[in-house]
């Protein structure tokens, strides 16, 4: 019998590390991973990955992570710029364990067998945030979505269903989904789609006619920004 790919999918970690006990393949984190208190100080968001994040990825108990950065992730924007920084301060230190993906492909291998993995930071504008951007700017990132993909991993949650709509606090209702990533899913239907940035959005996994994409929302924390809820795990 063939053997499945074990996954588990984390996303809007605001500096909260969690423990990960049990052996499994693939780690996927969408974003929003620098602690809010220093989003937007560079030389601290960077010490924080050095002597917090880059540990915590080594002791992992999978084989690879791949990541996006999320609007709070400042510092992303200059290692998405820069990349002989970002090979420094993130891939050097961690041995090539981990890997952004920055509106890019990678294929993962195991028993013989390939998986094609999708990944973007870009969302829709809605503030004075990183990575964000107008929509036409927005459909040529998405075009590199390849069809057909096993897993497509963003910050931004799709318009679709329940994806994207907040259900807690003073926003609770409102539909704050991306419809240009919604668009792309849907034409390019990947396997998979998890995203984060709406904490309180659906986490468990879902499906909805517009498409045979499974959709889950996978942030650890609520809208209060409280540790609720564990990673998603799921099998390809």
């Amino acid at each position: 019998m063939e053997s499945k790919l074990k996954c588990k999918a984390i996303s809007d970690l605001h500096g909260v590390l969690p423990q990960i006990t049990d052996r499994f393949d693939v780690l996927f984190i969408c974003g929003d991973i620098v602690p809010l208190n220093i989003q937007r100080n560079i030389p601290k968001s960077e010490k924080w990955l050095k002597k917090f994040f880059v540990p915590w990825i080594n002791k992992l108990p999978c084989d690879k992570v791949y990541a996006v950065w999320g609007n709070h992730d400042f510092i992303g924007e200059s290692l998405y710029y820069n990349q002989p920084y970002y090979h420094s301060v993130i891939r050097v230190p961690t041995s090539n364990k981990i890997e952004f993906l920055n509106d890019t492909v990678d294929f993962y291998n195991k028993d013989g067998k390939s998986y094609m993995f999708w990944g973007s930071p870009w969302c829709h504008q809605f503030g004075d945030w990183a990575f964000m951007s107008v929509d036409s700017f927005l459909e040529e990132k998405y075009k590199t979505l390849p069809k057909c993909c096993d897993v497509c991993m963003t910050h931004d949650a799709p318009d679709i269903g329940n994806m994207g709509v907040i259900t807690q606090g003073y926003y609770s209702g409102e539909r704050a989904g991306n419809k240009v990533l919604t668009n792309a899913i849907i034409e390019k239907k990947p396997k998979i789609a998890i995203s984060g940035h709406i904490h309180s959005s659906d986490h468990s996994i879902q499906e909805y006619p517009e498409t045979s994409t499974k959709f889950a929302t996978v942030s650890i924390l609520d809208e209060s920004y409280d540790e609720v809820y564990p990673p998603l795990d799921f099998e390809i």
